[in-house]
């Protein structure tokens, strides 16, 4: 009989109303080259909690197609997790293409819809 409280409580917090998932991060770095001629790096790092997530990129252009193609993108994401869906909530990036102003893309959500959606170069 005195097994029996622990035995419950093991029962319980094997069940998905009473488990709680830990959250999961993924930091990545990639070097982009072609026949050994590096031209650019990515770097990308998320967050995936049960409920939530977060995502962070960043990429740039190097060497002689940076010298050619300068580009910048810095974007990031969040919104929601459930058992059938990932709901998006935000994304904003902001992107310089060569010597032109640096222009800022962002995308809000409710409901599992657009709703707002903006474009604006910034100095």
């Amino acid at each position: 009989m005195r097994k029996t409280p622990l035995l419950l409580l093991m029962v319980l917090a094997s069940t998905p109303a009473f488990a709680q998932a830990a959250p999961r991060t993924l930091d990545a770095r990639y070097t982009l080259s072609f026949w050994g001629i590096g031209f650019g790096h990515i770097q990308y790092s998320d967050n995936l909690k049960e409920d939530a997530y977060a995502a962070q990129a960043h990429f740039e252009t190097q060497g002689m197609v940076g010298f050619f193609w300068k580009s910048i993108i810095d974007a990031t994401a969040n919104g929601a997790v459930n058992a059938h869906a990932v709901l998006p909530a935000l994304y904003d990036s902001h992107s310089r293409y060569r010597d032109h102003p640096l222009q800022q893309v962002k995308l809000t959500y409710a409901n599992d819809a657009l709703r707002s959606c903006s474009t604006r170069r910034l100095t």
